[in-house]
């Protein structure tokens, strides 16, 4: 039977997280990219914008 080294265990769970974060972070940055193609493409009207600043919560400075 082969013994298993705890610590080979601890990296393998930390570089399978660390591996999880990269990719999130590659989805991020493609679907921000996505969104600047977008708005490039069609940029949004002064009115269209009107609407979401009025909801908008902004904490005093």
């Amino acid at each position: 039977m082969e013994k298993h080294d705890p610590r080979s265990a601890c990296i393998r769970v930390i570089r399978a997280a660390a591996l999880r974060e990269h990719l999130r972070q590659l989805e991020i940055r493609a679907l921000e990219e996505r969104d600047r193609e977008g708005y490039s493409k069609q940029p949004q009207l002064r009115h269209e914008a009107l609407a979401w600043e009025a909801e908008a919560f902004l904490p005093d400075e």
